[in-house]
């Protein structure tokens, strides 16, 4: 069993050249476009157009530096290496003399010289391989930390330690993690959902205890008794009623 996660790629181009709205529209202008070497054989399999015009490189780094040299006009990234160009490292004073000299600041210049699509260019999962003996708990532990608020908070918690801070103004501002305190919607459920499992554990443990067994048991024999009475008094032709069995009725000693 395999859990996957989707992970999308959009695209950058050169704020300098005329302004395009789709990966097929830079195709049929030319564009060269940089990106991961580890995706270019599956993006070429879906846009095969793209071969002689994929520019494999190792990392978001290294696509950046590439467009500003002229390898290519546009790059095709994902939403970190995006955030993280942003925020100026991918654009460090003692890189280039361009980055240093460049007016709003070296950590802006890739803000102030490419543009970033909003439309996904492509998407890929990514999967973790899963035993199948702890399918069922990874899929319980998965379900309610998303159900619960928690993933999305790990996510903002996590985004906000590893991701640095735009340098473009307007940029996206981190989101702060909110803690997931009882009082909250979020621990309210959590709460519930313990509670709940810890009563089911507890009813079990109950059931299977002697004396429940012992009433149970008392139950089974007294129902066989009726219904055995019951056929009898039918077949003799006296009025087969009866009172019910009490599930309250007290067992007696073994």
């Amino acid at each position: 069993t395999n859990y996957t996660a989707n992970v999308t790629s959009t695209m950058v181009f050169d704020a300098s050249r005329s302004s395009i709205t789709s990966l097929e529209e830079g195709i049929e202008r030319g564009y060269r476009f940089c990106g991961w070497a580890s995706l270019q054989s599956s993006l070429q399999a879906a846009y095969p157009a793209l071969q002689g015009l994929y520019v494999g490189l190792e990392n978001g780094h290294d696509a950046f530096q590439a467009m500003d040299n002229g390898q290519c006009q546009a790059t095709i990234i994902d939403e970190l290496a995006w955030r993280i160009a942003e925020s100026g490292m991918y654009s460090m004073a003692g890189d280039d003399s361009r980055y240093a000299a460049h007016p709003g600041g070296a950590a802006r210049w890739h803000c102030d010289t490419k543009q970033l699509l909003p439309a996904t260019v492509y998407s890929i999962d990514i999967a973790l391989p899963v035993r199948s003996d702890l399918q069922r708990a990874f899929s319980w532990a998965i379900t309610i930390a998303k159900d619960v608020g928690e993933w999305q908070a790990d996510d903002a918690q996590a985004r906000q330690k590893f991701i640095p801070q735009s340098a473009c103004t307007g940029g996206t501002a981190a989101t702060s993690p909110k803690q997931l305190g009882i009082l909250s919607g979020a621990g309210v459920m959590l709460l519930s959902v313990l509670l709940t499992t810890i009563a089911l554990v507890g009813n079990g443990m109950w059931r299977m205890s002697p004396a429940q067994r012992a009433q149970r048991r008392d139950w089974q024999h007294r129902a066989t008794a009726r219904a055995e009475l019951l056929g009898a008094m039918r077949q003799s032709g006296v009025p087969a009623s009866l009172p019910s069995i009490r599930s309250s009725d007290k067992v007696a000693p073994e």
